[in-house]
């Protein structure tokens, strides 16, 4: 049975206990008590985003909040448990598979345009998942929202990282505007990031997946619901920034999104 694991923003020391207090912990300690209904000597799986998981036993759970022990330190982005192993096999060794996926993959950061409803929760919620490393998100000339709950977004990132095993959490920036970040990218080295924006009559995203492996880090522009202005398909010329087609069809925009770190992160 895999265990559940859990975001603490505060760094953990493996030698000292580890204490959730209510005030900082209220969503962490009601859903320990209300859902999974733990009690002291229940284990659960912390991470801080510092690369490591960390095995944890519950040895106090009350109304002020947990206290905890850690049992054993991990780099492996999955711990699993069963009841008739022994603590030290509560934690896999899938370190050596798992470490030389996270760190010989490239950087994705993504330049979003914000859309509307829920379709950029999904997006953020999806792109944790498959592994993005950054999210800024931007405003364009047909941008039609035009702000972001920042609150629930960082939480949207951090419950999906829980979910799928990572051990660090993706970056989210804070909203800017197009010009802001295309401003941001003209002081980076571009023989070691590559730079695209995702436009129906860019190269076939197959040509850029050729040469992933000579970036660091790659950086992809998705547009809004109507696309790109015609102003802002001049400013990536000018910039000689290179356009990218995912897709022959014509796609949403968090469809694009999906669909692009997909393939990029496979």
């Amino acid at each position: 049975m895999r265990l559940h694991r859990f975001f603490v923003k505060d760094k953990i020391n493996p030698k000292e206990k580890v204490t959730l207090r209510y005030f900082d912990y209220d969503s962490i300690l009601n859903q320990w008590q209300k859902v999974f209904r733990y009690l002291a000597g229940s284990r659960v799986v912390l991470f801080d985003g510092s690369g490591f998981d960390y095995l944890a036993i519950i040895e106090k759970m009350d109304s002020a909040g947990a206290v905890l022990r850690v049992l054993e330190t991990s780099k492996a982005d999955k711990v699993e448990s069963s009841e008739d192993k022994s603590i030290k096999k509560a934690v896999t060794s899938k370190a050596s598979k798992d470490n030389k996926t996270e760190s010989s993959k490239v950087r994705v950061t993504i330049i979003m345009s914000l859309i509307k409803n829920d379709n950029f929760d999904l997006v953020l919620q999806k792109a944790t998942e498959l592994g993005v490393s950054q999210v800024v998100p931007i405003i364009t000339d047909r941008t039609i929202k035009k702000d972001l709950n920042m609150s629930r977004s960082q939480r949207i990132l951090v419950e999906a990282s829980e979910q799928c095993g990572r051990s660090e959490i993706p970056v989210i920036d804070p909203v800017k505007k197009l010009g802001e970040a295309l401003k941001e990218l003209e002081s980076i080295d571009k023989k070691k990031v590559g730079v695209f924006v995702c436009n129906q009559n860019g190269l076939n995203i197959s040509e850029i997946l050729k040469k992933k492996n000579s970036y660091t880090d790659l950086v992809f522009l998705i547009g809004p619901e109507g696309g790109w202005s015609p102003k802002e398909i001049k400013l990536f010329e000018d910039a000689k920034i290179k356009s990218v087609r995912i897709n022959q069809n014509v796609l949403r925009a968090e469809t694009a999104a999906i669909a692009l770190l997909a393939v990029v992160l496979q």
